[in-house]
């Protein structure tokens, strides 16, 4: 895919999503081998910002975890794929979703349910809703 010369919402979409796959790959297991936790902890905070700039963009929407105080962050992640972080730890991305009972979801690629934090639930809902058909992905089963 060529990013066009206008920016616009994909192509920031496109370049967060390229850049933080360069994260997940074996030069990050190598520079961790070589310099330790500081590698690690670099890539974190670069991916966390990253995302952030996406979620600035329009392009996802962020929230702390009441229980675990997480961080959690939901991006685009291309056409039909959305993308998670927690602490700035990218998950596989989501391409199926089902919408379950108490603002839960389930995702169907790893079998997690999620339920977003009370009292702010249904707001967070609306937001995962929201980016889900943005990122063209939809929800079949309530």
């Amino acid at each position: 895919m060529k990013l066009s010369e206008e920016p616009s919402d994909l192509n920031i979409q496109f370049f967060v999503s390229q850049f933080g796959k360069c994260f997940q790959d074996e030069y990050v297991d190598a520079f961790s081998s070589i310099f330790g936790n500081e590698c690690k902890s670099a890539e974190t905070e670069m991916t966390r910002k990253l995302q952030r700039l996406s979620v600035e963009a329009g392009n996802g929407f962020e929230f702390t975890d009441g229980i675990s105080n997480c961080t959690v962050i939901f991006t685009l992640a291309g056409l039909g794929k959305m993308q998670y972080s927690i602490d700035g730890r990218p998950c596989d991305p989501i391409t199926r979703f089902n919408v379950r009972k108490h603002n839960c979801v389930h995702f169907q690629e790893n079998l997690l349910t999620m339920k977003f934090p009370d009292p702010q639930s249904g707001e967070l809902m609306q937001k995962f809703r929201s980016l889900a058909i943005k990122a063209e992905i939809f929800d079949f089963c309530h």
